[in-house]
């Protein structure tokens, strides 16, 4: 039961994490392109991002989380992680995000 109460915490940090950078996307969409993370230089609210990421999940892998800002502004956020003695867990989220009004 602890193990399934661990999971689901995790799940939900995941959820609310991509939730959080796809609202700062929507905020800052001058700068939308520079939350993709194939790009090769630094943005620091991505980057910050990626940290609280790191520190809030367990065994984050190197590299993870990442970002994809597609045709149309469609985003994809994956989210990787892997507690201790557990499978590698992943989260993916997509969304279009569609200029203010």
């Amino acid at each position: 039961m602890v193990k399934n109460v661990g999971e689901t915490k995790y799940r939900a940090d995941a959820t609310y994490l991509a939730n959080q950078v796809a609202g700062q996307m929507w905020v800052d969409q001058a700068n939308l392109a520079s939350y993709d993370t194939t790009n090769t230089g630094t943005y620091a609210k991505r980057d910050n991002w990626k940290t609280v990421v790191a520190n809030t999940l367990p065994g984050v892998p190197n590299g993870t989380p990442t970002i994809t800002v597609g045709a149309n502004n469609v985003i994809t956020i994956n989210i990787t992680w892997q507690a201790a003695g557990q499978s590698e867990h992943n989260y993916t989220f997509s969304t279009q995000i569609l200029p203010r009004t």
